[in-house]
């Protein structure tokens, strides 16, 4: 019996309890005082991470920056000696004024001679100013590199505007000093990159001169008079002395002179050298930065004193209410025992075993009918709640455990579980457990619980006994799914039970008396009802015999019946039992299986499995009856133009109008199919045995086709016109393939759209002919890529001096046995193949390869070199990648190649075509409008495309002389590209008078027959100034 705390183990739970929560509050305290402390480093070290990360991001950009500035310095010093000549001061000033343009930020681009003079400038006023007293004129004259980019101190200019000058060394042949090209470049060509990094107002972003001098400061407290930063105090002499790229500082700012947290970066470009390195400095005031963590510490301190506060007032309040519930208890004890004596006097004589549990204690007490049903004396029965745990069968535990914690929560009046106790003797008793908590806390949680046990052992026998005759009585009749019949000895129903009414719609008096062949199946024959009836009277078992029969309402039911026969005791057949069932759900599934399998989903026409399978079935049917068949393959022309413009959802529209057209076209024993995408296929059947005449009926039927395919069609209440390339192949005897059928109709078919399209055509022996040859031509194609047979001829572009300055890259194919092949019998294969793609990648590394050769010698490195493009090859994704890894693999200088493309490759997508030609146009790559005229020749695109040249197709050019027409072409283009500082570039000149013209209407560049025929390079001969002098 428990004993009530004496004073003194009172006190000492007192103390303990204030003691632990004192323990508790200094650890509460420390937690979150290393969480702070945590807090603040972590701060300090993610703002120099992200001031670290702002000062790689300028550096970058700014190198991006000044790397295109010096690129197209090096590019006007490169292409300089170009200019000389006719028309130099204006072909010199409209290029600068275009680099001009094409730079943000750059005010102008000027050239100055080794004595200081301006000889051209994007800014026509410069012309001919003195450079020669200004140091950034003086710095490069005293010790000259053409390899290092010069960066000027800061100028303030009359506006007020900082700027920089940026310039490239002109060396002279000897190598000494020949002037410079240099560009002016505003403080806002480096204000943007540096004002998008700040992400918060009290952040500042400077760049740094080597010396010192603040050239651009942005952000808070941004400005440039009066700052000192090449004090030796300061962080960036201390960045400096570091002589490393990258330093992050915490000190007092030269700009604000507050404690800031400071990165600071000098870039040192990769690709190129400059003689003054620029420093990035990137800054945020330390108290800006650690501004939040102060916010933070104070509320975590407020919410620890207000936290402790409440906790030893909420110890005080607990220890108050349990010593009111220790009053509380020791009277409910003393009750409770009153309430066991009066109970057990009331149950004495009942058959329950009594059991009461205190929740507080741990205690459970039994009456002696509770230990008699198990076997015990009362003194054997262990007060804890361990003994009955381990009397409990395991299979029953987790139930009996989740009843009584159902209604321990209050989820359940009372307690109720059935369960097996071990007897003593070691055989298990059923107990049916019921008991109540009849007394809670002020929480709701239990404090006592009583209840009784009763022995249902008998019961549960028989209910045992039961059940198993009830399992016997289902397995016999687990074969009863939906119905059951029986037949007698003459086979007619005589009984029928269950839902067949309800389940199949049918009646049981239309069974009743009949045999199942009197009664009407839609799917059963004579001879198939002769086969079951057979079965029958040899009395087999029969399973699974599928009827389709007719419901009361016209509807289609499917049933499947299995039957056994039975017989009496003698062994006297009586007839048959059996067992239905509804299948139209499966039969439902397998029609769709099969509508999946053979006919196409967007139409419902048979697909290419079903067609082939049908075509097999027509060529033994034609092999017997000597009739023709007929295969006519269809295909919508220009069908990819309508998905491309108008979306998928019409085009699938289109091609269900034109399926149920063709339906329409043919009769009842005709096959019409879709193949995929815009091909249609339909078969004819049973025509004439004699050929002409079944040509005439197939011919009829195409035309038909043809007719019913161009009649508008209506799509979302826009009227579309349709046509359609017809292919028609006959066939007679199982000769040929359902392969080669097909294929036979398909050349058919492209003979058709090589005729103009919307158009029939029969196949011809010629016709494989020609295929053939064309699938030989690409298998040699494709092993001559391989074998390397391809080579490069050089046609040279010539100017108005007679000078060659370039030339046009040429693809011949050296074929083993047929020799020289020109480009017109294999590019069109390349392209319909995709072999295009592989030969123009062979062919621009080629021309790189050959670049790389010229440029080792003067005579031949100013030359550029022209490649035509093929759409195909255009249009890949990551076509500008590619160009790029070329020129940087071979070396070959980007500034000698140009790209040729056609107008027709540019209309598709003008903005991915503007995209790839302005990443390639940044490093030098030109690009050239090759026979521009011939196509559609919209100025709304020309003056988006980032072009350099247009070449003046040859068919205006060959009657210019002759035709007026063609003559006012010709002096239009070159207007237009007058106007558009474009180059134009005549091609096929071939005689003297054409030359002449153009020259008088102020073309500038030649190519033709009169010049050089396209050769090897090393026959090419190349027209140079002393020749032509």
């Amino acid at each position: 019996m428990n004993k009530e705390p004496t004073t003194s183990s009172k006190k000492q739970r007192r103390h303990r309890e204030w003691l632990a929560l004192g323990l508790a509050l200094v650890l509460g305290a420390l937690v979150p005082s290393l969480v702070l402390w945590n807090d603040a480093r972590l701060t300090g070290d993610t703002e120099r991470d992200r001031l670290q990360v702002q000062a790689r991001v300028i550096d970058e950009y700014l190198e991006q920056l000044l790397g295109g500035v010096n690129s197209a310095l090096q590019g006007v010093r490169d292409e300089l000696p170009q200019w000389r000549g006719h028309a130099f001061q204006m072909r010199t000033s409209s290029r600068l004024k275009a680099l001009t343009e094409a730079m943000p930020g750059v005010r102008f681009i000027s050239i100055v001679d080794q004595n200081g003079v301006i000889l051209a400038s994007s800014q026509d006023a410069l012309l001919g100013v003195d450079r020669r007293e200004h140091e950034f004129f003086k710095t490069p004259q005293a010790a000259p590199d053409p390899t290092r980019l010069y960066i000027s101190e800061p100028h303030v200019g009359a506006r007020g505007v900082t700027s920089l000058l940026v310039g490239r060394v002109m060396p002279q042949a000897d190598g000494g000093f020949g002037g410079m090209v240099y560009a002016k470049l505003d403080s806002d060509f480096f204000g943007v990159v540096m004002r998008s990094v700040l992400y918060t107002s009290d952040m500042r972003t400077a760049l740094v001169t080597q010396s010192g001098q603040l050239f651009l400061q942005v952000g808070r407290g941004a400005q440039a008079d009066g700052v000192e930063l090449n004090r030796e105090d300061s962080l960036f002499m201390r960045h400096q002395q570091s002589g490393v790229i990258s330093n992050f500082y915490r000190g007092q700012s030269a700009a604000t002179a507050a404690d800031s947290l400071m990165a600071l970066r000098t870039i040192h470009p990769a690709r190129f050298q400059v003689d003054k390195p620029l420093v990035i400095q990137v800054s945020r005031d330390v108290a800006a930065v650690y501004r939040p963590w102060f916010q933070r510490m104070w509320l975590s301190l407020s919410l620890y004193v207000t936290l402790a506060l409440m906790a030893m007032l909420g110890l005080h309040l607990f220890r108050r209410q349990r010593r009111a519930r220790e009053r509380a208890a020791a009277e409910q004890e003393k009750e409770r025992r009153a309430n066991a004596e009066r109970l057990e006097l009331a149950l004495g004589g009942a058959e329950l075993g009594l059991w009461d549990r205190n929740f507080s204690t741990n205690v459970r007490t039994y009456n002696a009918r509770w230990s008699q049903m198990l076997g015990y004396a009362p003194d054997e029965i262990e007060p804890s709640g361990t003994m009955w745990q381990e009397l409990l069968h395991p299979d029953d535990l987790t139930a009996a455990s989740d009843a009584l914690g159902a209604h321990i929560r209050g989820e359940t009046a009372f307690f109720e579980s059935e369960h097996r106790l071990r007897h003593k003797q070691g055989h298990w008793v059923w107990i049916l457990a019921r008991g109540r908590v009849v007394e809670r806390d002020e929480a709701g949680m239990p404090v006592r619980m009583v209840g009784t046990h009763m022995d249902i052992t008998e019961r549960k026998r028989v209910e045992e006994g039961l059940r198993e005759s009830e399992q016997r009585f289902r397995s016999l009749t687990e074969l009863s799914s939906d119905w059951y019949w029986e037949l007698d000895e003459a086979f007619r129903f005589t009984r029928i039970d269950g839902d067949l009414e309800g389940i199949t719609g049918l009646t049981h008096e239309e069974h009743l008396g009949r045999t199942r062949w009197e009664m009407p199946n839609l799917n059963m024959s004579e001879a198939d009802w002769e086969a079951h009836r057979a079965v029958l009277q040899a009395h087999e078992v029969f399973r699974e015999l599928e009827l389709q029969r007719m419901g009361p309402d016209g509807s289609s039911v499917w049933v499947s019946t299995s039957g056994m026969p039975f017989f009496d005791d003698k062994g006297k057949f009586l007839g048959y039992r059996g067992v239905g069932r509804n299948i139209n759900q499966r039969k439902q599934v397998e029609q769709r299986i099969e509508q999946l399998a053979f006919f196409d989903a967007l139409t419902g026409l048979p697909n290419r499995r079903m067609l082939t399978d049908r075509l097999t079935k027509a060529l033994a049917t034609v092999a017997r009856s000597r009739r023709h068949g007929a295969l006519i393959f269809i295909d919508l022309d220009n069908f990819k133009d309508l998905n491309d413009t108008k979306g998928h959802d019409i085009g699938d529209l289109l091609l269900r109008q034109v399926a149920a057209r063709l339906r329409d076209c043919v009769r009842e024993i005709d096959t019409v199919a879709r193949l995929g995408g815009d091909e249609f296929v339909v078969m004819l059947e049973e025509l004439s045995p004699y050929a002409g005449e079944a040509a005439f009926q197939t011919e009829a039927s195409a035309k038909k086709i043809l007719a019913t395919i161009n009649q508008p069609f209506e799509l979302l209440g826009h009227f579309h016109h349709s046509t359609p390339s017809i292919g028609i192949a006959l066939f007679h005897d199982q000769v040929q393939s359902v392969d080669e059928l097909l294929k036979r109709a398909d050349l058919a078919m492209y003979q058709a759209k090589a005729a103009g399209r919307n158009a029939l055509r029969f196949f011809d022996p010629g016709m494989q002919a020609a295929a053939t040859e064309r699938a030989a031509l690409e298998d040699d194609l494709r092993q001559g890529l391989k074998r390397q047979e391809l080579r490069l001829h050089y046609q040279p572009v010539i100017d108005e001096n007679g000078v060659t300055v370039g030339v046009e890259a040429l693809v011949r194919w050296q074929h083993p046995q047929r020799g020289l092949i020109l480009p017109g019998e294999f590019i069109d294969l390349a392209e319909k193949t995709g072999l295009i793609t592989q030969l123009g990648q062979w062919v621009l590394e080629a021309a790189c390869q050959q670049l790389v050769i010229w440029s080792a010698d003067t005579t031949t490195r100013d030359l550029s070199i022209a490649v035509n493009v093929s759409a195909r090859q255009f249009r890949h994704s990551d076509f500008a990648e590619q160009v790029l890894n070329l020129l940087r693999t071979t070396g070959a200088n980007p500034y000698r190649l140009k790209l040729e493309l056609t107008e027709s490759m540019l209309l598709t997508d003008v903005e991915d075509a503007v995209r790839k030609m302005r990443e390639l146009r940044s490093i030098g790559v030109g690009f050239s409008l090759d026979d521009f005229g011939t196509g559609y020749s919209s100025l709304a695109y020309l003056k988006r495309l980032p072009l350099d040249q247009l070449k003046i197709d040859q068919s205006f050019v060959r009657d210019v002389l002759t035709d007026p027409n063609d003559a006012a072409i010709v002096r239009t283009i070159l207007a237009l590209a007058r106007s558009m500082d474009l180059m134009a570039v005549a091609e096929g000149v071939e005689t003297e008078g054409q030359h002449q013209f153009l020259l008088d209407n102020g073309c500038w560049a030649f190519q033709g027959y009169l010049f050089g025929r396209p050769m090897p390079v090393q026959e090419l001969t190349l027209l140079s100034a002393e020749r032509v002098d």
